[in-house]
């Protein structure tokens, strides 16, 4: 029995190559002549037209049979050996080459592209876009991969068995964008969906590709103006079997057929959703011809009395409006005085005739398909940015949200990471806007009430819960900032203070604190991460940092950058650097990543970024981080660690067996009441050692003094003086060491200071300390 075909164009005199309008066409022609494996049977034409609302272009098409041998005669598929195909060329399309297979019993398979009712069936090729394909795209390699898709589709192997389940229908070039709470919402009989196009600059007398679909209240989604062209319906129908992909169905009544085929049905939930979305009150039937966009909820088994695998979303473009589907159905009845449909008899006014359309009349009704897809949930950015979950479901606090911690918050939200609370006592200014995510609509509004809300849209409506809370993060006395820190596994610091990483240190309410912030030229960012056992908190790694920046060469101008600030306002909060917002998103990229890494591992880090600005290389370094040790010496604690522990008990013994000293570099909290140790200066050349004593020396003191201030942004400076003692005696102070004390203590009293002396003994380090008053 010889195949029938589909009439595609209209034919055209002759095969050669002038009756063509293109020359692609023409050179498309050329390669099929000198293929052995196609032969051409006639050309055609196909003019321009418009469909689904689209404007198709002219197109030449090029009638072939293929056969080179590889398709098995009696596949399972369906394919045959010999396929008579229509190669189209449309200038202006998407995709302007396409393969049309003309046989009408051709099989429906995976991997074709959607197509208009009666038109023969559209092999898809290629997976990426034309833009990418064409790149390499030419006539031979078209006509080689059409063998390949024949051959590979008859054998089965075209579409992987490891694949989920297979979709039950095609794409669509049209879309319905859900909320992605719509499995919590679909049986709620208090909540309809309604559909709005985006305001995205689009033609409003044209039909958009994507609409935006919401819940809300019955009442209120029946009062809420949905798109112009359409009502909308959401059904969920019974289980269906899984099976092979099958070709849309051009009618309701194929629809319900196909759903039937597999287990399920069409007509019983549907009108159940039609009833739903029809008030008390009624529905206007209308006279202009309008749609309904049906939307279907279909649970995917694999075999029958299985589980549900999983939910698919299927949309439709229903050829009537929602008023006259109803009736068609049997869902409504008609009003003919006022052209209302009603849900049920009683409903009708009195008097009112009663009319009711014969229910098999809905079958014939067409459709349209409508590709349905939800929006992104933070499940599904966290796939998308490669990230395990088990590390990303905590509470989080982000203290601090001006470029920095903006740009931070983004990026976490569209990863999926934590679910955050965003601190700051500080408003958005107009000056903020060159670097902040926030916009000049936002300016004088709150940064945390800004960010949190920028990040929730990020996501649907109501999905995301970041919060924002207007105050400092120190500020005790705020319950809902504190009650966000007692809530939270992790805190972010990037107020870019010393006071906040300091005041949270010595709160045992606080979680695991990280702090980052870059350096005033932009060049530069830091990271220090408390240890998972808060053993060792940002106050002490503060301390570490800048002993880093005193003993490495990457130190040298690491903090520079104090000068060609901008004044905008009268306090010292009001100067806004001379930065670039590209070094905030570097910076931000960067440091996002290693927190986000850094807090799956136990232990604390300190580690510093710099950029060559010139190449744009960013190298990494380490600090490795020590022990902290304290002392409680009065009111004052003194805190250093192990690693200025060691390197004191070095110098003692490198000196052996003369005594040695130095000065100590730290800095003072007169708020904390601590007395921070960063590093211990060997002997100046010119000190005096012996045996039984030593007197230090000035020599080079002053330009180390320059150094560490110019390193440190004059953080560090002067805290005491330390010596050892030599082998066998204690590190008691003996008389000349108190009277030292008591000297150094007048001179430190002018600045208001205590005096502290570091005694290194062979075994012990004591610290001796001494405030004087200044009368």
């Amino acid at each position: 029995m010889e195949p029938e075909y589909i009439a595609f164009g209209q034919p055209l005199p002759g095969l050669e190559a002038e009756h063509l309008e293109t020359e692609q066409a023409r050179q498309l022609l050329d390669a099929c002549f000198s293929h052995r494996d196609f032969d051409v049977i006639e050309l055609r034409r196909l003019e321009s037209s418009e469909q689904e609302n689209v404007q198709k272009n002219s197109a030449d098409i090029i009638v072939v049979e293929c056969c080179d041998g590889t398709v098995p005669s009696r596949n399972a598929v369906g394919i045959k050996p010999r396929e008579r195909l229509a190669l189209v060329y449309r200038p202006g399309n998407d995709r302007p080459y396409d393969a049309r297979a003309l046989r009408k019993e051709f099989p429906v398979t995976p991997h074709q592209n959607h197509i208009v009712r009666g038109e023969p069936a559209s092999l898809c090729l290629h997976f990426d876009s034309w833009s990418a394909v064409e790149r390499s795209w030419t006539p031979q390699r078209f006509l080689a991969r059409i063998l390949w898709w024949l051959r590979e589709t008859a054998l089965g192997i075209l579409h992987r068995a490891d694949q989920p389940v297979e979709q039950i229908y095609f794409d669509s070039p049209y879309e319905i964008v859900l909320p992605p709470d719509l499995s919590k919402k679909i049986d709620d009989p208090n909540q309809l969906l309604y559909l709005q196009a985006p305001p995205c600059g689009i033609d409003k007398s044209i039909v958009p590709m994507v609409v935006r679909g919401f819940f809300a209240d019955a009442e209120v989604a029946r009062k809420e103006k949905s798109i112009s062209f359409a009502d909308s319906l959401l059904v969920s129908v019974e289980p269906v079997i899984h099976g092979t992909v099958e070709g849309y169905p051009w009618t309701l009544g194929k629809l319900h057929d196909q759903l039937v085929g597999r287990g399920s049905g069409l007509l019983t939930p549907l009108n159940a959703a039609i009833k739903k979305a029809v008030s008390s009150e009624g529905i206007e039937i209308p006279k202009e011809n309008c749609s309904t966009m049906l939307i279907l909820h279909i649970p995917v088994r694999r075999e029958a009395g299985g589980d549900v695998e999983r939910f698919e979303l299927r949309g439709f473009k229903v050829a009537s409006a929602l008023s006259k589907l109803g009736m068609a159905s049997g869902a409504l009845f008609k009003d003919e005085d006022k052209r209302c449909a009603y849900r049920e008899v009683n409903l009708l006014p009195v008097n009112g005739s009663i009319e009711q359309t014969k229910t098999e009349a809905w079958r014939d009704i067409p459709i349209l398909p409508i590709k349905v897809s939800t929006s992104v949930t933070q499940n599904d950015v966290r796939r998308a940015s490669g990230l395990p979950e088990e590390h990303c479901e905590f509470q989080g606090v982000l203290a601090g949200v001006g470029a920095l911690g903006g740009h931070l918050a983004d990026i976490w939200s569209r990863e999926g990471w934590g679910s955050w609370c965003f601190v700051d006592d500080d408003i958005l200014s107009p000056h903020n806007i060159a670097r902040h995510i926030g916009k000049d609509v936002d300016v004088g509004c709150s940064k945390a009430v800004v960010v949190s809300e920028l990040i929730n849209m990020n996501f649907a409506p109501n999905y995301s819960k970041a919060s924002g809370i207007h105050a400092k993060i120190t500020d005790t006395t705020n319950k809902e900032g504190q009650q966000a820190i007692s809530s939270a596994s992790l805190l972010i610091d990037v107020t870019t203070t010393l006071e906040a990483p300091r005041d949270l240190s010595i709160l045992d309410s606080t979680p695991r604190c990280a702090s980052v912030f870059l350096t005033p030229s932009g060049l530069n960012s830091v990271l220090l991460f408390e240890d998972d056992g808060k053993t060792t908190r940002l106050l002490h790694l503060e301390a570490q940092y800048y002993r880093a920046l005193l003993n490495n060469d990457w130190g040298k101008k690491h903090l520079e950058g104090h000068f060609g600030g901008i004044q905008v306002g009268g306090g010292c909060r009001d100067v806004s650097l001379v930065l670039s917002n590209e070094l905030i998103h570097l910076h931000a990229a960067t440091l996002a990543r290693q927190v986000r890494t850094l807090s799956a591992r136990p232990g604390a880090c300190i580690r510093t970024w710099e950029l060559d600005d010139e190449t744009g290389a960013l190298a990494a370094h380490d600090v490795p981080v020590s022990q902290p040790v304290s002392q409680q010496i009065g009111k004052w604690r003194v805190i250093w660690d192990e690693n200025l522990q060691g390197r004191l008990y070095a110098m003692r013994e490198s000196n052996l067996p003369n005594e040695t000293g130095g000065i100590l570099l730290g800095y003072f909290d007169q708020k904390l009441g601590t007395i921070h140790l960063v590093d211990a200066l060997p002997a100046p050349l010119d000190s005096d050692a012996s045996t039984s004593g030593f007197t230090r020396g000035i020599s080079g003191l002053n330009d180390a003094l320059e150094e560490c201030a110019q390193r440190t942004a004059n953080i560090v400076g002067y805290v005491g003086e330390w010596h050892s003692h030599p082998r066998y005696a204690s590190s008691r102070p003996s008389t000349l060491d108190i009277e030292l004390l008591a000297y150094l203590a007048g001179e430190m009293a002018r600045d208001g200071l205590p005096a502290l002396m570091a005694i290194v003994g062979e075994r012990y380090i004591r610290f001796c300390f001494c405030q004087a008053r200044m009368s």
